[in-house]
């Protein structure tokens, strides 16, 4: 074994995996692809979703802020039952 190398089973600490500030967490082991950004299919079933924080007018050499989310339902698919909202007369 390379001196230079250690051995990940003896190190005491866990470290978050990710490469630019940009880390992932996962609430279920192997809920995210493994070396992909964008994949097809996502593991266990679950929906892909990207959630952007760049408006539309941004350059595109600027720093993107998204995020992806890995759901067991769709967005779309809400139980949430709307009501529309009555502005107050002034």
């Amino acid at each position: 074994m390379d001196p230079l190398v250690i051995d990940p089973s003896l190190d005491p600490y866990q470290y978050q995996s990710g490469f630019g500030n940009e880390f992932e967490s996962e609430a279920i082991p192997g809920s995210l692809p493994v070396r992909q950004n964008t994949p097809q299919h996502a593991p266990l079933g679950l929906y892909t979703e990207q959630l952007s924080g760049t408006s539309f007018t941004t350059p595109r050499n600027a720093y993107n802020s998204r995020t992806w989310l890995y759901k067991i339902r769709p967005s779309v698919v809400a139980d949430t039952q709307f009501a529309e909202y009555v502005r107050p007369s002034t």
